[in-house]
């Protein structure tokens, strides 16, 4: 479409070519082929002007997906395996399939009302898109880490791009690159990602000066993973010690899930006055707002950590039910206070760092 003419590959690989997420309409439990898939992004809006914002886009690298087939005409999983799985012996590393027998494979599970259950079935075709649909194992990634120091599958220089902040638009650097967060935390250079999807989570973070590179993957959906990946590597650079706080029971997880959709549309720009009291919509609105987007944006990840966020404290006053939140990043940890009235209108609601 013509809003895409500005896209280029560099947009989609560091997640500002203006693309979104899954349209909410889009049936996941359906089969498409990879030209109805194209057909549904094309039909998605772009959420800014390409260049000129990041935010994390499933489509934009399922787009690379497609986009590979054009350009070789193979199949992403099969150039994966071409030009990288079998090179570096990743002898495991492949793409999702339900038909094939995959010798150890892991099952994905997730809780619902404290119960395990199998993870949420979905169509073959939605579990072999580009944005994270690869079977790996530890030795694989091991493989995949050392061959990083290398030439090979990719030059150095080629390594140095894909770990250069992306520049916006406006000069601004992100603190993400080619599929990388990457950032200096603690006077020491990292770079690193997540994954989830399915009833897993991974994450891979690398210390490259140090040589040093810590990888899970775990198999729980409910699994905080950058609070867990935070917690291995304090285990090697006590610096980044987890807060000494203590998570409390959630016996009003429908308020953690409204906060959370707040805390959401606060780090897009988009929240809603008419959530807030007379008194907290004058305080807040626009300025306020404003700072409170900018501090979930500087979260590695705002959807994730925000969605990840765990009540530490729940107490009445005045009148008032008062719930603290600790959100858990890589190298920060951003404190929540939300207060809510009878009718459950927001009084206030106050973020910090630490």
């Amino acid at each position: 479409p013509e809003s895409w003419k500005n896209i280029t590959v560099r947009h989609l690989l560091t997640h500002t070519s203006g693309m979104g997420d899954y349209p909410p309409d889009m049936d996941t439990r359906r089969d498409y082929t990879e030209d109805q898939y194209l057909a549904i992004i094309k039909s998605v809006p772009l959420a800014y002007q390409t260049g000129a914002k990041w935010d994390y886009s499933n489509l934009g690298y399922v787009t690379l997906g497609i986009l590979i087939r054009k350009v070789t005409g193979k199949f992403y999983g099969d150039f994966l395996a071409e030009r990288v799985f079998q090179p570096l012996g990743m002898t495991t590393a492949r793409v999702i399939s339900e038909a094939d027998l995959v010798p150890n494979r892991a099952a994905g599970y997730r809780l619902v009302k404290g119960e395990l259950k199998n993870q949420e079935w979905v169509s073959p075709s939605t579990n072999t898109t580009a944005d994270g649909s690869p079977y790996f194992t530890i030795s694989d990634l091991a493989k995949w880490d050392a061959a990083l120091y290398t030439d090979k599958p990719l030059k150095q220089s080629s390594l140095a791009q894909m770990w250069t902040p992306v520049k916006l638009d406006d000069g601004v650097r992100k603190t993400y690159s080619f599929g990388w967060h990457t950032d200096e935390m603690h006077n020491r250079r990292i770079v690193y990602h997540g994954g989830a999807w399915q009833g897993f989570k991974s994450f891979i973070v690398r210390f490259p000066d140090d040589k040093l590179t810590i990888i899970f993957f775990a198999n729980l959906w409910e699994t905080r993973e950058f609070k867990l990946a935070r917690g291995l590597v304090a285990v090697f650079y006590p610096e980044f010690a987890l807060p000494a706080v203590q998570p409390i029971e959630d016996k009003e997880p429908q308020v953690t899930a409204s906060v959370r959709r707040v805390l959401l549309q606060f780090a897009r720009g988009t929240a809603d006055p008419t959530l807030f009291t007379p008194e907290a919509r004058a305080k807040l609105f626009p300025d306020q707002a404003k700072q409170i987007g900018e501090s979930l944006n500087s979260l590695s990840l705002p959807i994730a950590i925000i969605y990840t966020n765990e009540l530490i404290e729940r107490r009445e006053e005045n009148g008032l039910r008062i719930y603290r939140y600790v959100m858990t990043d890589l190298g920060i940890t951003l404190f929540c206070t939300v207060k809510l009235t009878k009718d459950d209108k927001i009084a206030s609601l106050q973020l910090s760092l630490r």
